[in-house]
This record gives structure tokens, sequence and C-alpha cells, in this order.
């Protein structure tokens, strides 16, 4: 009985440690794709900055 006890107390534990690191993965995943498209939206921002540079410099160039 005390056995079953004991084996039971492990499998808990067990699953509770494997859905703790699945559910830590997720928004690991969650935070590695949301820092991607901010990254993605500040490099069209910079490139939208430097078009914008070079078509002032074109119009001040004579």
């Amino acid at each position: 009985m005390v056995n079953s006890i004991i084996g039971g107390l492990v499998t808990l534990l067990l699953v509770m440690f494997l859905l703790r690191r699945q559910i830590k993965n997720a928004f690991l995943h969650e935070d590695i794709s949301a820092r991607g498209s901010a990254d993605e939206e500040l490099t069209a921002i910079i490139e939208r900055e430097k078009d914008r540079m070079r078509d002032d410099e074109s119009r001040a160039s004579p």
C-alpha cells in the first residue's frame, strides 16, 4: 500500500514537472516570435527612414 502511494506521488511529481516545462517552452516560443515581429517592424522603419534621407539628399543636391 505504501509503495502504491509513493509511486502515485512520484508519477504526479513527474507529470507536474513535464507540464511546467511544456508551459515554459510555449511562453518562450511566444516571446521569441513576438520579438521577431518587433525586429521586422524596426527593420521596416529603419529602411523607410533611410529611403527618406536618400530622397532628401537627392532633392538637396543641385
